[in-house]
């Protein structure tokens, strides 16, 4: 059966510092186990333009058994994971390496390739062979760049955008104890102090939705401009 990707963005620190994605797809019978498939990640900071910026220190040294990976969470806001799955090398496959135009644009990508015997991943530079095993530099590149591969065809890949809200949370929450500290203290006696909590709820109402309805770029504006306007 094919599996269903199921990733989810949660918080892992109190301080908020750092976030953890989560890869809770249902691995083994009768699906394929976990170990079958080696995965690479990535995660960028997404802004309303889908520019991406990639984060660094992700930790992609167990691609055959990792379910999940810290990050710095520097920012609230739309964030983009990437899921990898090349397939593994094959010694009767045609490989062939990426070919750009006279702009350095990629037009074809490489094909990219797991070795269990090696435990690595290698990019093809050589053009339309087989049989060169992945150890032969003329034909292959370890450890290959996949922030230059977010477009490839020759890849198995998972997109999903998700909004990060850490911050404006916390920021919800101290804002509520503190109005639940003067209204017990009598210091509130004007239901209009409390407007602006209602109004930060429904700005966090509102990024929450645009991004179930997968338009995360939206959410990172509502919860940008939001953050600004209640927790600065």
């Amino acid at each position: 059966m094919s599996l269903t990707r199921v990733f989810a963005i949660t918080k892992v620190t109190q301080d908020v510092t750092q976030a953890v994605f989560v890869d809770n797809t249902v691995y083994g019978s009768p699906n394929l186990n976990r170990n079958q498939e080696a995965h690479y990640i990535l995660i960028a900071k997404m802004d309303e333009n889908q520019q991406l910026s990639f984060i660094t220190g992700i930790d992609n040294s167990a691609p055959l058994i990792s379910l999940s990976y810290n990050f710095i969470n520097s920012i609230d806001g739309a964030y983009r994971l990437i899921l990898f799955v090349p397939a593994a090398y094959d010694n009767a496959a045609t490989y062939t390496a990426e070919i750009k135009d006279v702009n350095g644009v990629i037009t074809t990508y490489a094909n990219i390739v797991w070795d269990a015997s090696t435990a690595k991943f290698y990019k093809a530079i050589g053009t339309n062979f087989s049989g060169h095993a992945v150890t032969q530099t003329a034909y292959w590149q370890p450890d290959p760049d996949f922030t230059t591969q977010v477009n490839t065809n020759k890849v198995t890949t998972f997109v999903q955008d998700d909004i990060v809200t850490f911050r404006y949370e916390d920021c919800e929450v101290r804002k509520l104890d503190c109005a639940v500290d003067n209204i017990l203290c009598g210091l509130c006696t004007d239901i209009q102090t409390l407007f602006p909590l209602l109004q930060q709820q429904l700005v966090l109402d509102g990024a929450n939705s645009e991004n179930w309805q997968q338009k995360a770029t939206k959410s990172e504006i509502i919860i940008r401009t939001g953050t600004k306007k209640f927790c600065c």
